[in-house]
C-alpha cells in the first residue's frame, strides 16, 4: 500500500506464492478520500477489501506498506482484521494538529491538501482508534531507523497497544525498507509474516541469473559537439583507443578546419535543437546490446571502458560517466558532481559527460525526446533511475573532462550562437535570453511528465538541491507543488526566434 511503494511492493511480492492485492492513494492524502474506482471513504474501502479477502479463501491475511503505505496498512489491516500487519517507516497519525505535536513538518502540500479535501480533523487521521476497537488483536511489527527521530515519535505512539511490537533498527533513515531489502532482511521479514516457507528463487541474490555484461563492442557509441566540433576529433580517437567501438558523431556546426575526415560524421547540423534531434536518431537506430552518448570533451584512459564495463555495469543498472579536471600540473583536481539518485536528479537538470545503458533499459525507458533540446539526457536519466530497483544510477569518474561544462545550457546556446552562427554579441544575448525561456518551460515539462515521482520526491529533493558546500541550488520542486506550472508543451524555439 502506498502512494508508491518505497520498497519493492508488488514486484517483490509477485515471486512469492501468495494472492495479492495493491492499493493506492492517487490523491495523495493518506486515503481519507478512500480509492478511486473503489470506495469513495475508508469506511468503503475497508468493505471491499473484506469481500475481496472472503472471496479469495485466504487463510492468513498479511498487509504491508512504507510511509503513507505504512498508515494504510495500518488503518485498514486494524479494519479488516488482518492476522499480521508489517509496516516500514510509517507515519500513524495525519492529521494536521497531532503531526504538529510531534513536529511532524513534513510533506506541507500534502498536508495542505489534506485539510482543504478532508477538513482539519479526518475522521480516520489516526491509527489508534482503528487498532484498539479490533475484536480480536493481530500482530502488528513496525520497523524504523533510530536516526529518524520523526519516524521513531511516529511508532512510538503505538507502542502500548495490544500486539504492536516495535523493530527499531540503528540506521535507514526514512527509507529504511530499501537498505532492508539490499540486505536480504526485507526478504526474510516478509516471509516470517506470510509464513511461506520458501524465498522465491528469482529474489534469491543466491540463485538470481546474471545477465551478461555488456561488452565494448556490443555498444553503439554517439559522440555529440553540441556548440561546435571543438574536442571532437580527441574524444573520438580517445573512445577508439579505449576499445573496440562503432562510433557516430553529431556537431553542431559543419566540420571545422583541420578536423580529421575519416571520422565520417553522421550529422552536422547549423541547428542547435536540430542537432539533439540527430543525436535522439543516431541512439535510436542502432542494434547493438548497449547504447552510450558521449560528449565531446571526454577523454578516456586506455582500455578503461572495457574496465567499465567489466568492473561497474551491473545488468541493467544504467552508468553515468563524469569526468575530472586536471590541473595545470596534470594532477586530478576534482570529480565532477553526480547526482545519481532520483531525489537529486529531480532537484536540479543534470547532463553528465556520458553514459552508456544496455538498449533494452533505454528502449523501455523511451530514449531520448528530442523536443526537450538541452534536457533531453536529464529527463532520461530521471526516466531510468525510476525504472531501476534502487532508484539510483551507477557513477563512474575515470574519465577525464577537458570541454567546457555540459550542463550549463543557456552558456552552450550562446557559444553556439557566436562561434557556430556567427552572430554578434548583443544579438546573442537577446536569443540568449529566448533559450532561457525555453529551458525554464522545458524544466517544467519535464517535472510535469514525470508528476508522480515530484510528488513522492518533493522534500526529499528540496533537501538534495542544497549543495555539500552549504550553498543552494535552483528550487525546482516546491513551484510545482503550488501548482504554478506552466501546461502543455514547451512552445518557444529559440533558433528560429
Amino acid at each position: 500500500m502506498g502512494h508508491r511503494p518505497i520498497h519493492e511492493g508488488g514486484r517483490f511480492l509477485s515471486d512469492w506464492p501468495v494472492k495479492q492485492v495493491l492499493v493506492r492513494d492517487f490523491d495523495g492524502v493518506w486515503y481519507q478520500r478512500g480509492v478511486r474506482g473503489v470506495g469513495d471513504s475508508v469506511p468503503e474501502v475497508a468493505g471491499r477489501l473484506r469481500g475481496v479477502v472472503a472471496a479469495s479463501g485466504a487463510a492468513r491475511v498479511v498487509t504491508t506498506g512504507g510511509s503513507a503505505g505504512g498508515f494504510a496498512a495500518l488503518l485498514f489491516g486494524a479494519l479488516i482484521e488482518a492476522d499480521v500487519t508489517v509496516v516500514f517507516s510509517p507515519q500513524t497519525v495525519v492529521a494536521p494538529k497531532p503531526r504538529e505535536e510531534i513536529g511532524d513538518r513534513r510533506w506541507a502540500t500534502a498536508v495542505d491538501r489534506l485539510v482543504e479535501l478532508c477538513g482539519e480533523a479526518p475522521p480516520h487521521g489516526d491509527v489508534v482508534p482503528a487498532i484498539e476497537g479490533r475484536e480480536v488483536p493481530g500482530t502488528v511489527e513496525i520497523y524504523y531507523a533510530e536516526d529518524e527521530p520523526l519516524d521513531v515519535r511516529h511508532a512510538e505512539r503505538l507502542a502500548h497497544l495490544e500486539g504492536v511490537e516495535l523493530h527499531p533498527r540503528e540506521a535507514g533513515g526514512h527509507h529504511l525498507a530499501r537498505r532492508l531489502s539490499r540486505s536480504g532482511q526485507y526478504a526474510e521479514i516478509m516471509q516470517r509474516a506470510m509464513q511461506v516457507d520458501r524465498l522465491p528463487k528469482s529474489r534469491d541474490r543466491r540463485d538470481r541469473p546474471v545477465e551478461r555484461r555488456l561488452k565494448p563492442a556490443e555498444l553503439d557509441v554517439v559522440v555529440f559537439a553540441p556548440e561546435g566540433s571543438d574536442h571532437l576529433d580527441a574524444t573520438v580517437k580517445s573512445l577508439e583507443a579505449s576499445a573496440p567501438l562503432t562510433i557516430r558523431a553529431v556537431a553542431a556546426e559543419p566540420v571545422a578546419e583541420g578536423t580529421d575526415a575519416s571520422l565520417q560524421l553522421r550529422d552536422r547540423h547549423d541547428s542547435f535543437l536540430g542537432a539533439h534531434k540527430a543525436v535522439a536518431a543516431a541512439m535510436d537506430s542502432g542494434d547493438g546490446r548497449g547504447v552510450m552518448l558521449a560528449f565531446a570533451g571526454l577523454a578516456l584512459p586506455e582500455d578503461s571502458l572495457s574496465q567499465l564495463l567489466r568492473r561497474r555495469h551491473r545488468g541493467a543498472q544504467p552508468t553515468l560517466i563524469a569526468g575530472v579536471e586536471l590541473s595545470d600540473s596534470g594532477a586530478r583536481e576534482s570529480a565532477a558532481r553526480v547526482p545519481g539518485k532520483l531525489p537529486e536528479l529531480l532537484a536540479d537538470p543534470y547532463t553528465p559527460h556520458g553514459f552508456v545503458v544496455p538498449r533494452s533499459a533505454y528502449e523501455e525507458a523511451g530514449g531520448l525526446d528530442p523536443i526537450l533540446g538541452p534536457l533531453m539526457v536529464w529527463d532520461l536519466l530521471i526516466r531510468l533511475a525510476a525504472a531501476h530497483e534502487e532508484q539510483r544510477l551507477e557513477a563512474w569518474t575515470d574519465a577525464i573532462w577537458t570541454g567546457r561544462p555540459v550542463d550549463r545550457h543557456e552558456a552552450q546556446f550562446l557559444r553556439f550562437l557566436t562561434r557556430v552562427r556567427g552572430v554578434a554579441p548583443d544579438a546573442a544575448a537577446e536569443m540568449g535570453g529566448d533559450m532561457g525561456r525555453f529551458l525554464r518551460d522545458t524544466v517544467w515539462e519535464v517535472l510535469r511528465r514525470n508528476r508522480e515521482l515530484v510528488q513522492e520526491y518533493a522534500v526529499e529533493s528540496l533537501v538534495a538541491a542544497r549543495s555539500p558546500a552549504g550553498g543552494q541550488r535552483p528550487r525546482l520542486i516546491k513551484p510545482l507543488d503550488r501548482g504554478k506550472q506552466p501546461a502543455g508543451d514547451p512552445k518557444v524555439d529559440p533558433v528560429r526566434k
